[in-house]
């Protein structure tokens, strides 16, 4: 030990500091996996979809549909590709109502409010994504029987 205290400092090994500062990095980096995973709702998929649309990217718009939507709808989705035109510039959320409990819900209808007009959208929960049911205005976009509530009966 040296003769004066106060110079003295404990020596740490180069491979326990190199082993703390690795174990940190990982810790950091399940935190920002975990924390930052995509979670998606429904909403957020209707933005989505005006935002491929208005894109003219199709396949990822027609993608968001799901098993529940008719060609009607299918057919509607590739028009307002064709044509983003029809499609309002800036849309938002206005509302949103889960048809169920919350973090249950396997239903759900979006109010989209675009200058003064509103438009509401059905989605259906289909494994743990939202899919939308049908675009509005085409022939019929009603969801599919819930499994869960004929389940219940």
């Amino acid at each position: 030990m040296p003769d004066d205290d106060k110079d003295y400092r404990p020596q740490i090994p180069t491979w326990a500091a190199i082993g703390a500062m690795a174990v940190a990095a990982l810790a950091i980096l399940v935190l920002v996996v975990v924390l930052f995973q995509r979670t998606t709702g429904p909403g957020e998929v209707v933005l989505t979809f005006y935002e491929d649309a208005s894109a003219g990217d199709c396949a990822a718009a027609t993608d968001l549909l799901g098993p529940a939507a008719n060609e009607a709808s299918k057919a509607a989705a590739q028009a307002l590709c064709s044509d983003p035109q029809n499609l309002p510039s800036s849309p938002k959320v206005d509302s949103v109502t889960l048809d169920g409990p919350e973090g249950d819900a396997n239903r759900s209808e979006v109010v989209i409010k675009a200058g003064d007009s509103k438009v509401t959208w059905k989605l259906q929960r289909v494994d743990n994504d939202w899919l939308i049911c049908g675009v509005p205005g085409s022939k019929s976009f009603e969801p599919a029987p819930d499994p869960a509530a004929s389940d219940a009966q």
